[in-house]
């Protein structure tokens, strides 16, 4: 009896589609992971996962209603048109599609013969990540290219190609890392257990096979699919199979595919651990016109607390504007906190100013979502200049020990 256990980064981010499985892509406009020099600021044209984008821009404009998740999207501007064709015929395509204007900018679905299959209308923007702000092309007939009208803003964009299909799982359970998990596997069935983590996070999962004469072993997958470890590379003996402090590049729900190869049913245990990145302090530049925000994203994990976010005015570095002949002094000014697919968090009592204005705090802010938030500032009363913003996040750790279902005789 062998025991195979597969893990599975599917993609990010709260307010996502679905995360992709094989035969899923999904891109995210972010010059990360596979996207890295294709995705980046400014790209027009680029071709990624059998997609040729032509018509739009990957760009940003610091407004985080317009993105999925930060710090960009493929914008097409008003009066053109964006096209995404395929190398090969997809079935499905899944995406955030926002404008800013007043306008309805829609995109149509085109087989090979050039036929419309069927179009859908942008929303206006609303709050970053915004799960209504998705829609979905999913006709009869194969698609081979989307178009998308201007004044439209695309992001998370993903697509499912023709015929393929994720196995069932016997069971399913969600786990925080560092829980325990017991269960019990028959041949070819499946465990799936879900998790989120932020980019940077260091990840050991063990998998100890406790009858049966197990062969486990690990395989890892990246969150658009592709496979980053084999299972070959992953067995530690004929009992045991570890990934040990594994760095994880992407933020999101995860996911950990048991799988039993061999021919009779056993019992498995698993266990799991973490360690989570600090995020480093920053210097926040606010520059003449005060009153245009400065947007900061930060990933964390549903769950987790914001336990403090400190704004801290600075010596003057530059010449923004004078004073009396002297540098204006920045009064920081926390304008928003936004979470993926909330918005704006209600800050109210949690946020204190110094007597001076230069210094600001907020604590013990609760953290909704899974994904990428933007902390918005500005200067209060015109004024401009430099602070350093420092956030220290607690993301929460597993103490639980879940059971699993025996396979069905």
């Amino acid at each position: 009896m062998s025991i195979l256990l597969v893990l599975v980064l599917p993609a990010i981010a709260s307010g996502r589609p679905a995360p992709p499985f094989a035969g899923k892509d999904t891109i995210f406009f972010d010059d990360q992971g596979a996207e890295t020099g294709i995705t980046n600021l400014g790209t027009t044209d680029f071709s990624l996962f059998g997609s040729n984008w032509t018509g739009g821009t990957v760009t940003t404009v610091g407004v985080p209603s317009l993105y999925a998740s930060t710090p960009a999207a493929y914008r097409v501007e008003p009066g053109e048109t964006g096209t995404v064709t395929f190398d090969e015929p997809v079935d499905s395509a899944s995406f955030f599609f926002v404008t800013e204007l007043l306008a309805t900018p829609s995109a149509t679905a085109f087989n090979a013969e050039g036929t419309p299959l069927g179009s859908v209308e942008s929303l206006h923007a609303t709050v970053l990540g915004d799960p209504a702000n998705f829609r979905t092309l999913d006709p009869e007939d194969d698609i081979a290219w989307i178009e998308f009208d201007g004044a439209s803003w695309v992001d998370d964009f993903s697509f499912s190609q023709t015929g393929i299909e994720p196995p069932p799982p016997v069971a399913e359970a969600s786990i925080t890392l560092g829980d325990k998990v017991m269960g019990e596997l028959g041949p070819d069935g499946t465990h799936l257990l879900r998790f989120d983590a932020v980019a940077g996070t260091r990840v050991s999962f063990t998998v100890t096979c406790k009858s049966g004469g197990c062969e486990p072993a690990l395989r890892l997958f990246d969150p658009r699919g592709a496979e980053t470890i084999a299972a070959t590379e992953s067995v530690v003996s004929s009992k045991k199979a570890r990934i040990a402090k594994l760095e994880l590049a992407e933020t999101g729900e995860h996911m950990l595919e048991i799988i039993d190869t061999g021919p009779q049913v056993g019992s498995y245990r698993l266990v799991s651990k973490r360690a989570v990145p600090k995020i480093p302090k920053q210097v926040v530049e606010i520059a003449p016109p005060a009153d245009t925000p400065v947007c900061v994203p930060f990933d964390a994990v549903a769950g987790g607390t914001l336990k403090k976010l400190l704004l801290k005015s600075l010596k003057a570095k530059g010449d923004f504007a004078l004073t009396g002949g002297q540098p204006a002094a920045l009064l920081p000014q926390l304008v928003a906190l936004h979470a993926p697919g909330v918005g704006p968090l209600d800050l109210t009592d949690l946020v204190l100013t110094s007597p001076s204005g230069k210094k600001l705090s907020a604590t013990a802010v609760p953290l909704p979502e899974t994904g990428a938030y933007v902390v918005e500032v500005d200067g209060s009363d015109g004024s401009v200049g430099f602070a350093r913003l420092s956030l220290k996040i607690k993301t929460p750790k597993g103490k639980t020990t879940h059971e699993l279902p025996a396979p069905a005789p």
